[in-house]
C-alpha cells in the first residue's frame, strides 16, 4: 500500500492533468444526458401495466403522450373568455387550447383553459410557453400549472442556499478557512465527472438528475476530510509534506475504502429493485461515491500539497467537542445500554409496521382545490370480449367517482334500433365531444396519456374541435335533416327506411296500389302524396321531380311493410353505410345536397377515426375517466371491481393508470423491500467483515444502523405521515451504507488504540479522534437535506431528503 501511495503523491501533477481533462470531457458530455420523466418506462418486464402499455402501443401507434399546461383565470366575462382563448392559441408552440362553457371548465369566477403542445416537458419550447404565460398576461388574475408527472429540477437559488450552508459548515469544523475551498474543488470534480459519465446510461430518470449531486456531495464529502485530518495528524507527527501525504493515504486508504464501499453497496442495492427507477438512482449514485473516492487519493493530495503553505497561514481555531464524558457514561453502562438496544430494536422493528407507505405524491397545486382532477384508467383487453366489455361498461357507469367510460361496445359500437338511434346519436354528440378520447389523441393533436386531465374527444385530421357534435373540416353545421351540432335531428322514417335498406332493400312486394293506400294514410307534417312527389315534403328537403321519387318511393313503401322492429345497427355501421352505400346510390342522389354529403362524409371520417382509438384487430381498449384520488380505499375497491370483471374474460386484459402502477407496487413492495434491506446488509456485513477481520462488529454496526431505519420509520408515522415508498428504500439504502462509516471510523480508531491502552481510555480515544469528522459528515447530511426537504416544492424529492435528513 506504501508503494501505491507512494505512486500517487510522486506523479501527483500528472494524475491530476489527466483527471482535469477527463472533467472537461466529462462536462461537455453532461449537456447531451437527456433526462426521462416518464415514470412508466421504469415498470418491469413482468408488469401488466407494462406488458398493457406495449400492447396499446403496438395496436394504436398514433396514440403519444401529453404535454398540457393548465391555466386557471379569475374574474372573466364571456366576451373576456373568448378572447384570451384566442390569446392563448396564438401563443407560439400552442397547438390547441381546450375549453367550452361547461361546469369542467367554469366553476364560480374560476375559468380553466388546458393549453396542449406538442413539445417535451421543460424543453426550450414548452419554457417559451410558460415564459409567455408569466411575462405577456399580466392584466389577468392568471395562474398556471403544466402536468408534467417527474420531479423538478432544483432551483438554483435553492442550491445556492444550499452550497452556501455546507460553507458554513466546513468553516466552523475545518482547522483552515481555505480547506473547505479545497473540499469544494475536489467534490466539484467528482460531480461533473459523474454526471458526465451518465452519458453510458443514455438517459437518467429526473429523481435521480434532481438528486444524484446531492448525495454525492453530502454522502462523499467525509472521505476528504478524513484524509486532510490524517494528513494533519501525520504533519503534527514530524513527518515532512510528501512523506505526511504519503502515511496519510496509507493509513487512511482502508477506512475511506471501507466507508465508499459500503456506502456504494447500500446504494447499488437498489439496483435490485423490480422497479426499474432503483436501477437507475443506484447505479448513478453509486457510480458518484466510487467516483469521489478515486478523487480523494488522486485530486485531493496534489491540491493539498499545492496549497499547504496557504492552509498554514490561514489555520483557525475548529470547534472542539470532548467526548471524554460520554465515552466514560457508556463504558460504565455498557450493559444497561446493551440491554436498551434490544428492546429499542424489538419496539421499532413493530412499531415502524404501523406507518403508511405511500406509492404516489402530489405536488401543489391552487388549480386542482377549484377543477378537482382527472384519473383516467384503461383497460386494454381483447377484441373478442367486446360483449363483455359492453356489460361492464353500463355497470361502471352509475358507479360513484365515475364520470365517462369509452369504449367501442359502450359508444360507437352499441346496437340501436331506429327508434332508439336519434337519440343516442344526440346523447353521443353532448358527452362525448369528438375531440379526444380520454386525453388520446391522433399524432396531428394534441397528445395524451393516462394522467391526462384534458376533455375526452376525437380531433379531425384538420385538427378541427367540436363542442358538442361533429362539424366539418370548414366547421360548417348542416341543418338539413343531419344537424350534427347540439344532436342528430333524423326523422324517423327516414331512419327507418335505411334500416330496411341495410337488412334487406327488397321492393319486389310493393305495388303501385301500396303506394297509393300510403298516400291516404299520410297526414300531417309528412303531407300527401301530392307533396311528397313535388318535393314538399318534410320527409325529403329539396325540390325533387317526380320521375326521380319512384325507386325511392317504393323502397320507402316497402320499409313501411316489411321492418322488423328487432333490427339494430351500431353509429359506426349507421354512418359507414351512408357514406359507403346510400350516398352513391343513384335513387338517393338527387335528395343529398352537398351539404349532406360533406356531413356525412365528415362524420364518418370521425366516427372512423374515432374506432380506430378504441378498437383493434387483436386489443382494444375500454377508458374510464374518475375522480376518484390515485390512492384510497374507494379506488382500491374501484380496481378490485376491474380485477374480477377481467377474471371473467375470456381474453386477457391489463390495467393502464396511476392508479393502476401504484396498485402493482402496493402488492409487490412488502417483498421488495425485505429483499433489499436482506441484500444491503448482507453486502455491507460482506464488506465490513473483510476490512475489520472481525464477525462480531459488522454484526453490532449492521444491527445498530437497522434499528435507526426502524426509528426513523417509526417517528414519520407519529408524525402522522405516511412514508413515499422510494424515501424509505433509499434512506434504507443511504443509512445502511453511509452512516454505517460513522461506525467503521469509530471501531478503527478504537481497535488501533486497544493495542496500546486499556479498553476505557481506548474508548475515550476512539471517540475524541473520530467525533470532528462525524460531526462535520453528521451536520452536512442532516442539514443540506433538510433544507432541501422542507423548502424544496417537489414532493419526491422533498420527502427523500426530509426522510434522509
Amino acid at each position: 500500500m506504501k508503494k501505491f501511495s507512494s505512486f500517487l503523491v510522486s506523479k501527483r501533477k500528472w494524475i491530476m492533468a489527466f483527471m482535469f481533462v477527463l472533467a472537461l470531457v466529462c462536462l461537455v458530455l453532461f449537456f447531451k444526458v437527456s433526462v426521462n420523466y416518464d415514470m412508466t418506462k421504469y415498470l418491469p418486464d413482468d408488469s401488466p401495466m407494462k406488458i398493457g402499455m406495449d400492447l396499446m402501443a403496438e395496436e394504436f401507434p398514433a396514440i403519444s403522450m401529453p404535454k398540457t399546461i393548465r391555466v386557471m383565470v379569475d374574474d372573466l366575462d364571456e366576451s373576456q373568455k373568448a378572447e384570451l382563448l384566442e390569446k392563448l392559441k396564438a401563443i407560439p408552440n400552442v397547438d390547441s387550447v381546450d375549453y367550452n362553457d361547461s361546469e369542467a371548465y367554469n366553476k364560480g369566477n374560476h375559468t380553466l383553459f388546458v393549453i396542449s403542445t406538442s413539445f417535451e416537458y421543460n424543453s426550450p419550447e414548452e419554457k417559451a410557453i410558460k415564459k409567455s404565460l408569466e411575462q405577456d398576461f399580466e392584466d389577468y388574475t392568471l395562474v398556471f400549472r403544466n402536468d408534467n408527472p417527474g420531479s423538478e429540477m432544483i432551483p438554483f437559488w435553492l442550491l445556492a442556499v444550499a452550497v452556501g450552508l455546507l460553507f458554513l459548515i466546513l468553516f466552523l469544523m475545518c482547522k483552515s478557512w481555505f480547506e473547505p475551498l479545497l473540499f469544494l474543488v475536489n467534490i466539484g470534480f467528482a460531480v461533473i465527472i459523474n454526471e458526465g459519465s451518465n452519458i453510458i446510461l443514455g438517459e437518467i430518470a429526473d429523481v435521480t438528475s434532481s438528486m444524484a449531486a446531492i448525495l454525492q456531495l453530502v454522502l462523499s464529502i467525509d472521505y476528504s476530510i478524513m484524509l486532510l485530518n490524517r494528513y494533519r495528524q501525520e504533519k503534527v507527527n514530524g513527518l515532512p509534506r510528501t512523506d505526511a501525504m504519503v502515511a496519510a493515504i496509507t493509513n487512511c486508504f482502508s477506512s475511506v475504502a471501507g466507508s465508499a464501499l459500503t456506502t456504494a453497496a447500500g446504494l447499488f442495492a437498489l439496483v435490485f429493485m423490480k422497479f426499474k427507477i432503483g436501477m437507475d438512482l443506484g447505479i448513478v449514485t453509486a457510480k458518484g461515491v466510487l467516483i469521489s473516492f478515486v478523487c480523494v487519493f488522486t485530486i485531493l493530495p496534489g491540491l493539498v500539497l499545492f496549497f499547504d503553505s496557504v492552509i498554514e497561514k490561514t489555520e483557525k481555531k475548529a470547534m472542539h467537542f470532548s467526548m471524554g464524558k460520554i465515552a466514560r457514561f457508556c463504558y460504565r453502562f455498557r450493559y444497561a445500554l446493551s440491554g436498551l438496544f434490544v428492546v429499542l430494536f424489538i419496539t421499532f422493528y413493530f412499531l415502524q409496521g404501523n406507518t403508511e407507505i405511500a406509492f404516489t405524491l402530489t405536488k401543489v397545486d391552487p388549480i386542482v382545490d377549484v377543477f378537482p382532477p382527472q384519473n383516467p384508467m384503461v383497460v386494454v383487453y381483447e377484441t373478442r370480449d367486446e360483449e363483455k366489455i359492453g356489460a361492464l361498461g353500463d355497470t361502471l357507469e352509475g358507479m360513484d367517482g365515475i364520470t365517462q367510460v369509452m369504449s367501442y361496445p359502450t359508444m360507437l359500437g352499441k346496437p340501436y334500433k331506429a327508434e332508439e338511434l336519434g337519440d343516442a346519436l344526440s346523447s353521443l354528440a353532448g358527452s362525448m365531444g369528438f375531440e379526444s378520447v380520454s386525453g388520446y389523441t391522433s399524432d396531428n393533436g394534441a397528445d395524451s396519456d393516462y394522467s391526462s386531465e384534458s376533455d375526452a374527444g376525437i380531433k379531425s385530421d384538420a385538427g378541427t374541435e367540436s363542442d358538442a357534435g361533429i362539424k366539418s373540416d370548414a366547421g360548417t353545421e348542416s341543418n338539413t335533416g343531419f344537424d350534427l351540432n347540439g344532436g342528430f335531428d333524423l326523422d324517423p322514417a327516414f331512419l327507418k327506411l335505411i334500416y330496411y335498406d341495410y337488412y334487406d332493400g327488397s321492393v319486389d312486394s310493393v305495388t303501385l296500389m301500396d303506394v297509393l293506400q300510403l298516400s291516404a294514410t299520410m297526414s300531417g307534417s309528412e303531407g300527401s302524396l301530392t307533396d311528397l312527389l313535388n318535393g314538399e315534403s318534410d320527409l325529403f328537403p329539396g325540390s325533387v321531380r317526380p320521375e326521380d321519387m319512384r325507386d325511392v318511393l317504393f323502397l320507402y313503401c316497402a320499409a313501411e311493410k316489411n321492418y322488423d322492429p328487432s333490427w339494430t345497427l351500431t353509429v359506426h355501421q349507421f354512418f359507414n353505410y351512408l357514406h359507403d352505400s346510400v350516398l352513391n346510390d343513384e335513387r338517393f342522389k338527387p335528395f343529398m345536397t352537398e351539404e349532406i354529403r360533406k356531413t356525412i362524409t365528415d362524420t364518418a371520417e370521425m366516427l372512423d377515426m374515432g374506432v380506430k382509438m378504441l378498437r383493434g384487430d387483436t386489443w382494444s381498449r375500454m377508458i374510464i375517466n374518475t375522480t376518484l384520488p390515485v390512492e384510497s380505499d374507494a379506488t382500491d375497491e374501484f380496481l378490485n371491481v376491474l380485477t374480477k370483471a377481467g377474471e371473467g374474460l375470456e381474453g386477457d386484459y391489463y390495467l393502464i393508470g396511476n392508479s393502476a402502477m401504484s396498485n402493482e407496487m402496493k402488492n409487490s413492495f412488502g417483498k421488495e423491500l425485505f429483499t433489499i434491506t436482506l441484500l444491503t446488509a448482507a453486502a455491507i456485513f460482506l464488506i465490513v467483515l473483510i476490512t475489520s477481520r472481525s464477525i462480531v462488529v459488522p454484526v453490532i454496526l449492521v444491527l445498530i444502523v437497522q434499528c435507526g431505519v426502524y426509528i426513523t420509520v417509526t417517528v414519520v408515522g407519529l408524525q402522522g405521515y405516511s412514508i413515499y415508498f422510494l424515501a424509505l428504500l433509499i434512506v434504507e439504502c443511504i443509512l445502511m451504507g453511509a452512516t454505517i462509516d460513522y461506525g467503521i471510523l469509530i471501531t478503527s480508531y478504537y481497535r488501533e488504540k486497544r493495542k496500546e491502552l486499556p479498553s476505557l481510555e481506548a474508548l475515550v480515544a476512539a471517540c475524541n479522534n473520530s467525533i470532528h469528522t462525524v460531526m462535520t459528515s453528521g451536520l452536512i447530511i442532516v442539514l443540506i437535506t433538510g433544507i432541501l426537504g422542507y423548502t424544496y416544492s417537489d414532493p419526491t424529492v422533498a420527502e427523500i431528503c426530509r426522510t434522509i435528513s
